[in-house]
């Protein structure tokens, strides 16, 4: 097993999928390793799966699938997978050798999240790459391959292929992309979208214009939080007294905080589940459970979040939650003020919000009765974050313009 071994090579839905040019470009890469007997490294989980069913049909047309398909990559299926988290185990033995910390795998993706722990609570460190470089680090099994010097595999003679033998020439892509990428096939798939596959159609459903609560389902409960919603946000946001839940280090994401990766079966979401007589195989993933609150609540926390800094779509997904995404002022932050979760905190200044930096006093009352304050900032881009964090988040804002609307 190499340094930084690939434990996952996924070329994923979001992002890269929808450009046909780099999908096509991945497969004659493909193609070209198949014709030199090279092959995804045995410990590599590998996976296809495209956002739409279009990438199928052209990839079929051009006469590539088959290519991607003899080095590892089948299509798993269509839409949000290995980067939400269904990903399923590693290789056995990469499964044992990460769980002794003998190994540290890594993934590499087409997606756009690499946060630790996404794809896999195995992996800690994925890489974001373009589906053709995904392949070639299929091939080669690790990370930290050096594709300028080093073959990541030898044709039938025994004679090194280097990365640039394999990589097809722009003219080639364009070609491909001309001959087998067509309009109709992109029209005919949406005319075909609200038919759904024969899988989806069996499903029963009841029928009436207002969707029948079943307070036994795990994926899909009423939310306490809606019931008795004011009919009006409040004037102003206060918060008094309120505790510190969590003091946590750098790089914390909003899927620390909500996750959305895989279930752990000893997690607390995954006990409740198991509680309720949910198999271990069928826990599934945060995010195809996050119409249920009870699940929700024992994998993610709210309240009042201070940081030195927020990553952009981090502070974009605490907003919608009616989370202030507050800061501390530049040069200081959470180690200055001794935090043991003991401090009555209180925050000044949310009375008058604008869109734009507010600011914000936080003002701790420790329990021997002592008394400091931090500068804190707020930042709002628009007039809807401003009215998101006014209602407590996207829910209650929608909601109450649903029954207000004539």
């Amino acid at each position: 097993m190499p340094e930084g071994p690939v434990a996952i090579a996924a070329i994923t839905s979001c992002t890269n999928t929808a450009n046909p040019t780099l999908i096509v470009q991945a497969a004659l890469l493909a193609e070209r390793a198949v014709r030199a007997g090279l092959n995804a490294k045995p410990w590599v989980k590998t996976s296809l799966s495209p956002g739409s069913r279009v990438v199928e049909d052209y990839l079929r047309e051009a006469g590539l699938l088959t290519a991607l398909e003899r080095t590892g990559f089948h299509i798993v299926g269509f839409g949000c997978m290995t980067c939400i988290g269904n990903s399923g185990p590693l290789h056995a033995e990469l499964e044992r050798l990460a769980a002794a910390e003998a190994a540290d795998p890594v993934a590499v993706l087409s997606g756009n999240r690499n946060f630790a722990g996404r794809v896999n609570p195995r992996v800690a460190h994925s890489y974001l790459a373009s589906p053709p470089l995904v392949v070639a680090y299929a091939l080669a099994g690790s990370v930290l391959h050096d594709f300028a010097r080093d073959p990541p595999g030898t044709d039938a003679s025994g004679a090194p292929v280097l990365l640039k033998d394999l990589w097809p020439t722009d003219e080639e892509v364009a070609a491909r992309v001309a001959a087998a990428v067509r309009p109709e096939m992109f029209r005919a798939n949406a005319a075909r979208l609200r038919e759904g596959t024969q899988a989806w159609r069996d499903i029963e459903a009841p029928g009436g214009t207002r969707f029948r609560w079943d307070p036994d389902s795990t994926y899909i409960r009423r939310p306490p939080h809606l019931t008795d919603l004011p009919a009006e946000a409040s004037e102003r946001l206060r918060v008094d007294r309120a505790r510190v839940l969590l003091l946590l280090g750098d790089d914390v994401t909003t899927d620390h905080i909500s996750p959305a990766g895989a279930i752990p079966a000893r997690s607390a979401a995954g006990r409740w589940l198991a509680e309720h007589g949910v198999a271990p195989r069928d826990l599934n993933q945060y995010s195809t459970r996050r119409s249920n609150h009870e699940v929700m609540l024992r994998g993610a926390f709210t309240n009042a979040a201070v940081a030195e800094s927020y990553e952009r779509i981090h502070r974009s997904n605490l907003i919608g939650m009616g989370v202030l995404p507050l800061e501390f002022a530049e040069g200081d932050d959470a180690s200055a003020y001794g935090f043991t979760g003991e401090e009555d905190l209180s925050l000044t200044g949310l009375d008058e919000l604008r869109v734009g930096t507010n600011d914000v006093g936080l003002h701790l009352v420790r329990p021997d009765g002592s008394r400091t304050s931090a500068a804190l900032r707020l930042r709002l881009n628009s007039r809807q974050e401003l009215a998101y964090l006014r209602h407590g988040g996207v829910l209650p804002y929608v909601a109450r313009r649903a029954v207000s609307a004539p």
